[in-house]
């Protein structure tokens, strides 16, 4: 009977620690439900020039869930000749009002049902089909890479959740906006093919996600009327040139990187 007692003891014990344990978890975890690799900025395998295959986790589409037809790489030279022009013409509120709609027209169709996601050298066109009957739920986690299959493009890099809703029985062709993760190479074209790869398991990346977590970064959330897309377009210079110094270089972020990086705008 004491025994008996001794166990049941140490069995509470053991559900209480593994109880404490679980609930300790945060968002992150979540995110990255993985073990990290500790690399170092510059040496993260398979972007910016460093050899090897990306690491992590495979990606995958929720159950009834597929993408009809490629993964293809798209222009969106037209919203940066749109850009140019709204600069332009800063002072001239008519004409700047009519070059916003235009530039909102643009980056909201671009043949997508939606866009969504954050960057603009690597954007991805995919049309995603829901089989089920329900309406289903895609997220795009922190960390996803899309990979250029030839390997002469660029591999795009999604820095911050992103998701939608695809009704039952339907399909939507989604504009998917990406960072790029090798300086060197072209950027996304309608000729490249990509492919889904991994969840990064890099640590440099997932720390740099850390921070952009709670900033107003993605498309989707500066496409609206009430908004420009100037401070769009500022904000991801800011943010590609960041990532380039943790793919490309061994120096990794400088001390104004994260002042840039911490006065971006909260969501």
């Amino acid at each position: 009977m004491k025994k008996q007692q001794t166990y049941l003891i140490l069995l509470f014990a053991a559900c209480l620690s593994f109880l404490q344990l679980s609930c300790s978890k945060s968002d992150d975890d979540n995110e990255f439900p993985q073990e990290l690799k500790n690399d170092k900025p510059g040496k993260i395998e398979g972007l910016g020039n460093t050899n090897g295959e990306l690491g992590g986790t495979k990606f995958k589409l929720p159950d009834g869930i597929s993408h009809v037809g490629d993964l293809r790489g798209s222009e969106i030279y037209i919203l940066d000749e749109l850009y140019s022009s709204l600069r332009s013409q800063m002072k001239q509120p008519a004409k700047m009002a009519r070059l916003k709609s235009e530039m909102l027209a643009a980056a909201g169709s671009l043949n997508a049902d939606t866009c969504r996601g954050s960057g603009m050298l690597v954007t991805i066109a995919m049309v995603l089909k829901n089989d089920t009957d329900q309406d289903k739920d895609v997220v795009f986690p922190p960390g996803l890479i899309l990979k250029s299959t030839s390997g002469k493009y660029q591999n795009g890099v999604l820095l911050q959740q992103c998701s939608f809703k695809i009704p039952k029985k339907s399909t939507k062709r989604i504009h998917l906006f990406l960072y790029c993760g090798n300086a060197d190479r072209y950027g996304s074209d309608p000729d490249e093919i990509y492919e889904w790869s991994v969840i990064s398991n890099s640590k440099t990346l997932y720390d740099f996600c850390a921070l952009l977590k709670n900033k107003k970064i993605n498309l989707e959330h500066y496409l609206s009327n009430k908004t420009t897309l100037e401070q769009y377009y500022q904000m991801q210079g800011i943010i590609q040139t960041c990532l380039w110094r943790l793919t490309e270089s061994e120096d990794g972020l400088h001390e104004m990187d994260l002042e840039l990086l911490k006065g971006l705008p909260n969501k």
